[in-house]
């Protein structure tokens, strides 16, 4: 792939971005797929702020494509801003090395000159095998990367009828009720427990600026015990500007839309739409659980999921790490799952961190991947 330039992306690339990134969900493994639609630069305002987006063109084609955004995190326990790189992708030609390579140059001098943030994020799908050998081989100049973990995101149908898996001594609320104030103390404490958990701003809890556009207050379910503050549950639509979808020309898939045409109505569930069609989902934000104790956020979950079959919205989806023991909860109800590891990248010569990581739990928003 010789003649390769690398530029600033504008607005003016968004078809030929969103071309690029669509184009492999026919062959990837997994059984749902996140389309930024009607915008790639839209939907990218939920990853970060100040975003910067490098596309690579060929012979006048646009070959790769690849963000970097700053996040507002717990880190250790302590606000920090970090890198999340996203929306890597090169077009699978041959040498993508190489391009990946220059790519990243074209960051590291981002990092070098303005940025210096003490680490980077980003995830890879499991299954995308040629990526991950490419991205962790440390060839042609390229950072090193370390995993953090293994993400499962579920998808769980709210079926019609659900009961409550109600506390005893305890009630659930809407953000409005519980109030901003309390709601913003219970984000900090629970939150800052967890490595990476975002830093809420009371703007952004009230549905101001910031990398969170449609979540607002009323979206966020609480449960409580008297003043005590157990959990937290955002539902946030972004089907405005990002859709879930199910792969084409999938078996599995398939297997999956025979099986639940006739399995989900009698269930009271949702039909899974055709391949390539967006699902009627919600995506789980704000996470957090009081001594990560099952019985509350099983109380929680059901709540959330029987109020959205109420609302006419089929699906939730919910990311978590592995060793989460909130994944073993969303993991009682029938779902689908898609899995991808995190890594860290740090473009110091020596490979060293720059910023140790203590054994918190890990938490990623899905919304913000």
């Amino acid at each position: 792939m010789s003649g390769v330039t690398f530029r600033l992306g504008t607005s003016n690339d968004d078809v030929l971005i969103r071309n690029l990134l669509s184009g492999d969900l026919t062959v990837r493994p997994f059984p749902i797929s996140f389309v930024q639609s009607p915008s790639f630069f839209t939907a990218l305002r939920a990853q970060g702020e100040d975003p910067a987006v490098i596309v690579a063109e060929s012979g006048g084609e646009l070959v790769g494509v690849g963000a970097i955004l700053k996040r507002s995190v717990y880190v250790n326990g302590r606000p920090e801003t970090i890198g999340y790189l996203s929306a890597l992708r090169v077009a699978p030609r041959g040498k993508e090395i190489m391009v990946l390579a220059r790519g990243y140059q074209k960051f590291k001098r981002m990092h070098d000159e303005t940025l210096r943030l003490p680490l980077y994020l980003t995830t890879i799908m499991k299954g995308n095998n040629t990526a991950e050998r490419i991205l962790t081989s440390g060839r042609a100049g390229l950072p090193a990367y370390q995993e953090l973990g293994n993400y499962t995101t579920v998808l769980i149908p709210a079926f019609r009828g659900r009961k409550s898996a109600k506390l005893q001594g305890c009630q659930i609320e809407s953000g409005e009720g519980t109030g901003a104030s309390r709601i913003l103390a219970a984000l900090h404490e629970l939150g800052s427990a967890r490595q990476f958990f975002p830093v809420i701003t009371e703007s952004e809890l009230r549905g101001g600026s910031g990398p969170f556009p449609g979540m607002r207050l009323q979206d966020l379910h609480v449960i409580r015990c008297a003043e005590t503050v157990l959990g937290t549950l955002g539902v946030w639509d972004q089907r405005a500007f990002r859709q879930v979808v199910l792969p084409r020309n999938n078996p599995m898939i398939t297997a999956l839309r025979f099986l639940a045409r006739g399995a989900m109505p009698l269930l009271g569930g949702p039909f899974l739409p055709r391949p390539g069609e967006p699902f009627s989902v919600v995506i789980g934000a704000w996470t957090t659980c009081r001594y990560n104790a099952a019985p509350v956020f099983r109380s929680l979950l059901s709540h959330v999921l029987r109020d959205l079959a109420m609302r006419r919205v089929g699906w939730l989806a919910l990311g978590f790490f592995d060793e989460d023991p909130l994944l073993q909860v969303a993991r009682e109800f029938a779902h689908l799952a898609m899995r991808s590891r995190l890594f860290r990248v740090d473009w110091e010569e020596n490979g060293c961190p720059v910023l140790e990581l203590d054994g918190r739990l890990r938490y990623l928003e899905l919304g913000n991947l």
